[in-house]
């Protein structure tokens, strides 16, 4: 790293990046993008059909009259061709809308790094991901549609479970707690939490997801060059925090909704860390 005239270091981009990758990189990168593909495919993970059985190993056969008709056969694997074309198109619509405004190369490039670059559990955690995305978290469904504007709107106008829904996420919205401002030096977009202002069981672990989820789908949106290190920058703010502030949402769950959401890189910040070591001693 090296300090430039106007005081600002020159980073040195690191090799894992669109634009810096190793000849074995770029291999993993068309591989996962292979399996990606293949993925999109409705018959992609049919069974071939010269996988016959060996004959020194297979059981009995089943006896003549016992046997299943050819319409049962038929009606067998129609079902389990349309549960394929289902899942392979939830597959397609999910990548689409995950990837935005995104580098495809950038976005695959995050899930390898990830996994440390194992192609074959990064296209499990890019699967796992998108069917996350669709089936469960609903992101671009429910998630993202419902931010600010949808809540000031619906906590006015509409009554019962959503109405809840609206007012406990402003009021998660209108306690600062969680926001986005301005940039680094790096021009990743940066995020500041204040863990002081958050007050367990006066909101549910939903809309506390919901808030997660929010805020890391905005700040992929204000990446600015996919080129480059796609990432924000964390800062925690401790201050005034003690053991009454822990927040109770558990570790495989925060940890989902930052892999699923997808996985983001940056850098992290501690403000306030001494007084907080000190309580709890």
């Amino acid at each position: 790293m090296k300090a430039s005239a106007a005081g600002v270091d020159d980073v040195v981009t690191e090799t894992g990046y669109v634009g810096h990758l190793t000849r074995e990189q770029e291999t993993k990168l068309g591989q996962l993008w292979g399996l990606l593909l293949d993925a999109f495919k409705p018959d992609a993970a049919e069974p071939s059909a010269a996988a016959a059985p060996d004959p020194g190993t297979a059981g009995p056969r089943p006896r003549p009259d016992r046997a299943p008709s050819d319409h049962q056969v038929d009606v067998g694997q129609r079902a389990v061709g349309r549960e394929r074309e289902v899942r392979s198109t939830k597959l397609r619509k999910s990548w689409l809308a995950m990837l935005k405004h995104e580098d495809p190369d950038a976005l695959l490039l995050r899930f390898l790094r990830a996994r440390k670059w194992d192609v074959t559990q990064a296209s499990s955690m890019l699967i796992n991901a998108l069917l996350w995305r669709c089936e469960q978290a609903r992101v671009d469904e429910e998630v993202l549609p419902r931010g600010e504007p949808w809540c000031a709107r619906t906590a006015k106008t509409s009554t019962g479970a959503e109405r809840k829904e609206a007012g406990d996420l402003l009021d998660q919205y209108r306690a600062g707690k969680v926001y986005l401002r301005g940039v680094d030096r790096r021009g990743r977009p940066v995020g500041y939490i204040h863990l002081a202002l958050h007050r367990p069981g006066m909101q549910s672990q939903e809309t506390l997801q919901k808030l997660v989820v929010q805020t890391i789908e905005t700040a992929r949106c204000l990446f600015t060059d996919s080129s480059k290190e796609a990432a924000f920058c964390l800062v925690f703010d401790l201050t005034g925090f003690s053991l009454s502030n822990m927040v109770r949402f558990s570790l495989a769950q925060f940890s989902s909704t930052l892999v699923a959401s997808p996985r983001l890189e940056g850098r992290l910040g501690v403000d306030r860390m001494t007084e907080f070591c000190g309580s709890g001693r």
